[in-house]
């Protein structure tokens, strides 16, 4: 029902701000219970080999590759093909999560990040961040630096962004296990 609701008022009509084309707190949470849910209550697809979960997110990728450029082709102005709230990109989304998921990852250092991964996309997607520095930072760059500069700066600013993300988020982990224990 929640993907339902998300993909008509957020992918074919744009009628719930807060939806944000997929790309807002509300829309990573439903992904995250879809993610949650499959896990705890698993279905004969979701239990298949890795390699048909790469094979359904490369047929749903390439279904819609060729949708967006026989758009292109045929002047038509929708740009909605590659947005979170598309339900075929929600699938492909899925499917590459259970690809992922039935891989045994045994490094404590992509672990160690992992677990901070919501505060880094917290941080990304603030639109005071995005819209008063990156923008104005990002497009400064652009208009005064030339192609490898401009490249080496912007990546390296989404880099130190994405440490200092970590880095805070650590510390309120340490926060609030401190918490806990008193």
């Amino acid at each position: 029902i929640f993907f339902v609701f998300q993909s008509v008022l957020g992918w074919c009509s744009n009628s719930a701000s807060y939806i944000e084309y997929g790309y807002s707190a509300f829309s990573f949470m439903g992904l995250y219970l879809l993610a949650r849910y499959v896990r705890l209550y698993p279905y004969k697809w979701s239990v298949m080999p890795r390699r048909f979960d790469l094979l359904v997110y490369l047929i749903v990728v390439c279904i819609l590759t060729a949708s967006a450029f026989l758009f292109r082709y045929n002047n038509v102005k929708y740009d909605g093909t590659f947005l979170y709230t598309n339900p075929l990109v929600i699938i492909a989304s899925l499917h590459l999560l259970l690809f992922f998921s039935k891989m045994r990852l045994t490094s404590r250092f992509v672990n160690w990040i992992a677990v901070s991964s919501f505060a880094i996309y917290l941080v990304h997607s603030n639109h005071y961040i995005y819209l008063d520095y990156y923008d104005a930072v990002i497009k400064g760059w652009f208009d005064s630096l030339t192609r490898c500069p401009f490249i080496l700066c912007t990546t390296l600013l989404i880099a130190v962004v994405f440490i200092i993300s970590i880095l805070t988020d650590k510390v309120r982990i340490l926060i609030w296990k401190r918490l806990i224990k008193e």
